[in-house]
């Protein structure tokens, strides 16, 4: 059966879709694992999913207090610096902890997802990545822009730190 890794930061609705299908994934036999707020622990382990949180109870109080941030086009990339791209190297060693190069799955939603996308890539594992909502599509373009412009020199310290090029 499958190894699915489930990554996601946000909202209940950027967590409980995740939850839903992982739960489905679980009882057909898949082991399943999410890596999300500190916030969403008792539902993951209610669903029969394996656990990481990738903030604490005050990290997570400041990303909701900071989430005003992600309604301006400044906003985003002040949000990301505080609140994802802090959290990549952690991510990434909760996802290489839980990985099984043979047959892991690594699921996530846009935006915060610099940690899976650089995980996939240096551990060689499939990765996808799912729309919730139609605004996730719409608005792609300006996503690739923000990446690999106005983020670009601080993913790429990252990217060596786990040994992969800019």
């Amino acid at each position: 059966m499958a190894n699915i890794i489930f990554t996601s930061l946000g909202s209940g609705g950027d967590v409980f879709p995740f939850l839903c299908i992982g739960s489905r994934l679980k009882a057909r036999g898949h082991h399943v694992a999410l890596l999300s707020h500190c916030y969403y622990r008792n539902a993951a382990e209610k669903a029969g999913l394996d656990f990481a949180a990738l903030d604490g109870p005050e990290e997570h109080a400041r990303f909701i207090k900071d989430g005003p941030l992600l309604n301006t086009p400044p906003g985003i990339p002040e949000f990301l610096r505080r609140h994802s791209l802090p959290k990549v190297l952690l991510e990434y060693q909760l996802i290489r902890q839980r990985c099984r190069l043979d047959d892991t799955v690594l699921i996530t939603r846009d935006l915060f997802d610099t940690a899976a996308r650089i995980s996939a890539e240096k551990l060689g594992i499939r990765l996808l990545e799912v729309f919730f909502a139609p605004s996730q599509i719409t608005t792609w373009k300006i996503r690739i822009e923000l990446f690999s412009n106005v983020l670009a020199s601080e993913i790429d310290r990252i990217r060596a730190q786990v040994g992969l090029l800019p």
